[in-house]
């Protein structure tokens, strides 16, 4: 168990940011499930990076940047399909690995480990996960190889376009939508079952035009869903060709050795400059789940 003092939990202000007590206990639940995780990844010979903010925050606060909420980590194509093969027998019990290829209702597109699928107000508990009653976890993107030819690249990223359309917009049944449906089952030369679970057959077939390049290891490395909005999202694979360690919170964490390439593919050259903002949801992330703790709490009074 990674140990963090009391003190550690006090809220503080860090960068004219306010960031309070509870959000420093699930940032201690987030590191424990990292931890976890590094510790799969050691026995397997396997490696993952920090991602995204969790990079941007080693590298610019070493730690948490103050207004993120969450973990983010990934990995390359075999280690990534490789640790969703070991993880679910390795992890601890109530712990959940949700993809593609580990949980049948899942249908996003990058895996995700948590502690509990479920917010647990017992002493035991709480006492295990430094007092944060949330499901925490961490999210887990796979890389994926560009094709060399730029002319099966495009037709790579078209085709990812079209069906992450349909994908995103398949709960609204519109006539639009069977447009797009129509236009995918052509391009693909699949049938989509209007009747099942659409979502998840769209999040499929998205995976597997992803990783069409992936048996080749050629290329630079990428996230393709990511490098549909931002073009310069791709680096040598030199930038991931090991991980060194960085310092993180009260844990040391895995980054790409080529950080700085990484860091300004997706944010920019002036990366280590400080902008709020960016989160894709509303923070904090337990913002739900702190109802349902105090309709527990409420119902064992």
């Amino acid at each position: 168990m990674i140990e963090f003092s009391e003190k550690y939990f006090e809220g503080e202000e860090r960068d004219g940011f306010y960031v309070e007590e509870m959000m420093k206990r699930a940032w201690a639940a987030q590191m424990k499930v990292l931890d976890e995780i590094g510790r799969v990844c050691k026995k397997y010979n396997l490696t993952y990076f920090a991602d995204c903010g969790t990079l941007l925050g080693a590298v610019r606060h070493h730690g948490f940047v103050p207004w993120d909420d969450d973990m983010d980590i990934c990995m390359k194509p075999r280690d990534y399909r490789r640790f969703l093969e070991v993880a679910p027998a390795e992890l601890p019990e109530s712990f959940k690995v949700l993809s593609l290829y580990t949980y049948d209702e899942y249908n996003e597109i990058f895996a995700r480990v948590v502690n509990s699928n479920k917010v647990n107000v017992s002493p035991e508990w709480l006492k295990e996960w430094y007092g944060c009653p949330f499901a925490c976890g961490v999210d887990i993107f796979p890389l994926n190889y560009m094709p060399e030819d730029k002319e099966e690249l495009e037709i790579q990223k078209n085709l990812y376009k079209i069906v992450r359309s349909a994908w995103a917009s398949c709960e609204e049944k519109t006539e639009e939508l069977e447009k797009i449906l129509k236009s995918v089952e052509e391009l693909c030369g699949v049938t989509l079952d209007r009747a099942g679970d659409l979502k998840r057959q769209l999040a499929n077939l998205m995976e597997g035009i992803r990783t069409m390049y992936d048996e080749e290891e050629k290329g630079e490395l990428t996230k393709l869903h990511t490098s549909l909005k931002k073009e310069r999202w791709h680096v040598p694979q030199e930038a991931y060709a090991k991980a060194v360690p960085m310092r993180f919170e009260g844990m040391e964490i895995s980054v790409p050795i080529g950080w700085d390439l990484v860091l300004k593919a997706q944010y920019g050259e002036d990366y280590m400059t400080p902008v709020r903002g960016g989160q894709k949801h509303d923070y904090p992330f337990y913002k739900k789940q702190l109802k349902q703790v105090q309709k527990k709490r409420s119902n064992s009074q």
